[in-house]
């Protein structure tokens, strides 16, 4: 029974271009990559590397994981543009963002403004959100609900209007955030 090739999308061949521009700006040869390919468990004989930059062969998940794991990389260096700047960035036939905001997705940081589940009119919602960090990063520990925040407000007055003050005297607000993260990280370690 014969089967129709499936046509590689633009994640395929980003991956395509970026293996060989990896391995290229690390000056190793193909049947270099196929020893540490061997090495990582996931051999693929240097005809198969040659394919896969030529984009003659697909990569499953499995090769991209050995692949990021040969090159020095994550997963989402294959995936992505080394680049995150404002250029658009083709994800799917119908989902398209800019390479910073695609980047931003990929690490958890933040969803997509396009959702299928989602109504166009509606702004992305502070519970969903918090929902997204919460599955995609699990190693950050949860930001408060809103019903933790309207719990707590009172409470927190007096750090907002401290953050206000650092944010008006000129520190960026990501910035001052992370600040305020890692101090409170030395405070359970009793060092502040």
């Amino acid at each position: 029974m014969a089967t129709n090739a499936v046509e590689q999308g633009p994640t395929a061949k980003r991956v395509a271009t970026n293996v060989a521009a990896l391995r290229r700006e690390r000056r190793i040869t193909l049947a270099q990559l196929s020893e540490v390919m061997t090495a990582v468990g996931r051999p693929i004989l240097p005809s198969g590397l040659s394919k896969i930059e030529q984009g003659d062969r697909r990569v499953d998940v499995d090769d991209l994981v050995a692949l990021a794991l040969a090159l020095d990389v994550s997963p989402n260096r294959l995936l992505l543009p080394g680049a995150a700047g404002d250029d658009p960035m083709e994800l799917s036939g119908e989902a398209t963002a800019s390479e910073e905001t695609v980047w931003r997705w990929a690490t958890g940081e933040t969803p997509l403004a396009w959702n299928p589940y989602q109504d166009p009119g509606v702004d992305i919602d502070l519970d969903r959100s918090r929902r997204w960090r919460v599955e995609n990063r699990p190693y950050v520990p949860p930001s408060p609900s809103l019903t933790d925040l309207e719990e707590n407000a009172e409470a927190m007055r007096p750090v907002v209007a401290a953050m206000r003050e650092v944010v008006n005297g000129g520190v960026k607000r990501d910035d001052a955030l992370l600040f305020l993260q890692a101090t409170l990280r030395f405070a359970d370690w009793g060092k502040v």
